[in-house]
């Protein structure tokens, strides 16, 4: 009995067309999953606000207001602040008996120039480390990279500096994912705005000062960690094309690229396949029987001669009857 191929899918579809349909499907949710995201349309408000306005220039350098008088430069200052470490708890909102410490690092700031401050600044640690351990990092320099989402202009209490007005902004780093950083700072560099919903690259470099908790619009509490400084904005870049692929992109393109190499590789090996010669000569089935010929004409080449008539008996003149 001749062996018999299971078709999954039916006789009617052939491979080569379930190949291609999965490949189509997949395709459609790659457009699906880029066209669904807003970053994918950016590009193109891009290239409308270039046409329409000339480019902007970068942020002009801003003059630096420099106070003078003491810093954590100067040893006896720094033991003075650090003399306040039991007044500061980390973890909780912002309390009067801190706002010593507080005008403390503020006046640090004042005293020196961003680029003074960002040759002795460290680098932003792990986020989890600061988290962890906020008293290692008390009165010490950070550089951090943030993306501002919020900017606010307040009036302070009355204080030891004489600082009229403050200014404090949200954001986040690379690092630190969704977690905000809170920086003050009194003076606002050109090509900030200040409004509660703020999109800007800008370089702090500030004092750590403790962990702070904040109340969310849903009243839940948050921490941020409070930093005072200096910050300076970043030129944004010229985008003249589409953004850069994400890593959810590139592994869907990869997955496409699989398939299709795999489909290749399929239907070249179905293509050199041999194919083995099917003959039913020789072959004679039990059940044969053969028919005897209907057509009493027809004659088989062992066959006796058949007449088509059969013919009459001689009749002689006696057998004639006269009437």
């Amino acid at each position: 009995m001749r062996r018999r191929i299971a078709r999954p899918f039916g006789s009617s579809i052939p491979a080569t067309r379930t190949l291609s349909l999965l490949v189509s499907m997949a395709v459609i949710g790659a457009l699906y999953s880029t066209a669904r995201e807003a970053s994918s349309w950016r590009w193109l408000e891009v290239q409308a606000e270039e046409a329409g306005t000339a480019p902007a220039p970068p942020p002009a350098a801003s003059a630096e207001t420099i106070v003078a008088g003491p810093n954590d430069l100067d040893p006896a200052e720094f033991a003075k602040f650090m003399s306040l470490d039991e007044l500061v708890s980390d973890r909780t909102q912002l309390r009067q008996r801190e706002m010593i410490a507080y005008w403390q690092l503020v006046g640090w700031s004042r005293t020196q120039s961003q680029a003074d401050l960002e040759k002795r600044a460290q680098s932003e640690p792990a986020l989890t480390q600061l988290w962890a351990e906020p008293e290692n990092y008390r009165g010490k320099l950070l550089r951090l990279r943030l993306n501002v989402r919020r900017v606010l202009k307040y009036t302070p209490s009355e204080n030891p500096l004489g600082v009229t007005v403050c200014y404090e902004a949200m954001g986040w780093t690379d690092e630190s994912k969704s977690i905000p950083y809170t920086v003050v700072f009194t003076e606002l560099p050109p090509g900030l705005p200040v409004g509660a919903k703020v999109e800007s690259e800008v370089i702090f470099v500030g004092y750590f000062f403790k962990i702070m908790t904040y109340q969310t619009f849903d009243d839940k509490a948050r921490g941020t960690p409070l930093l005072m400084g200096r910050l300076r904005s970043i030129a944004p870049q010229k985008a003249g094309g589409p953004p850069p692929a994400t890593s959810r992109e590139l592994a869907i393109v990869g997955m496409l690229g699989a398939v299709l190499i795999g489909g290749v590789i399929l239907l070249q090996r179905k293509k050199k396949r041999p194919v083995r010669p099917h003959s039913n000569a020789g072959v004679i089935d039990s059940q044969w029987v053969p028919i005897a010929p209907t057509d009493p004409t027809s004659v088989g080449l062992l066959d006796e001669p058949v007449p088509s008539l059969q013919t009459a008996p001689a009749t002689t003149p006696a057998d004639t009857v006269s009437p």
